[in-house]
């Protein structure tokens, strides 16, 4: 398959099938490379995190975030406040916008017959800023879900 598909499936390792889209006019405000790259981080750290292999997923964040984080704060971070993002079956980037140096996306999320919809917040990252398992180019500072939703939610 070749790497401009913008819709396909992954068989994640726990065996729940990811799947992943981008919803191509809406995100006109970032480049083609950017989006690839930007959905290559979201679906790389949900893969780890489906597989419950927080160190891989936490290979996506960005440099400054791992130096003023850990695994284990990241870890209690994800099961206390994102919980869904274990379970996530469907990941679609719906919008693009940059302001400075930062990329920010809509991404919308199903997980266990919920949709949940987030803000991931990206920056591009150098080769020597990621670590070997994050090879997009990019690193997430940081995933919020929308104040909307949250008022609206039991969790």
């Amino acid at each position: 398959m070749r790497r401009n598909v913008i819709v396909c499936a992954i068989m994640a390792l726990s065996l729940i099938p990811l799947q992943y889209s981008m919803a191509a006019p809406s995100l006109a405000g970032c480049s083609q490379m950017v989006n690839k790259g930007a959905l290559a981080a979201i679906v790389g750290q949900s893969k780890a995190l489906g597989r419950k292999d927080f160190g891989s997923a936490f290979a996506y964040a960005t440099s400054d975030f791992r130096k003023n984080s850990s695994v284990a704060t990241f870890t209690q971070v994800i099961k206390m406040g994102f919980p869904y993002l274990l379970t996530a079956s469907n990941i679609e980037l719906t919008d693009c916008q940059r302001m400075n140096q930062f990329y920010y996306y809509q991404v919308s999320l199903n997980s266990q017959g919920s949709t949940y919809s987030l803000t991931y917040v990206l920056a591009p990252q150098s080769k020597t800023q990621s670590l070997k398992t994050n090879k997009t180019g990019f690193g997430i500072v940081a995933a919020m879900r929308n104040q909307a939703e949250i008022e609206d939610s039991p969790i």
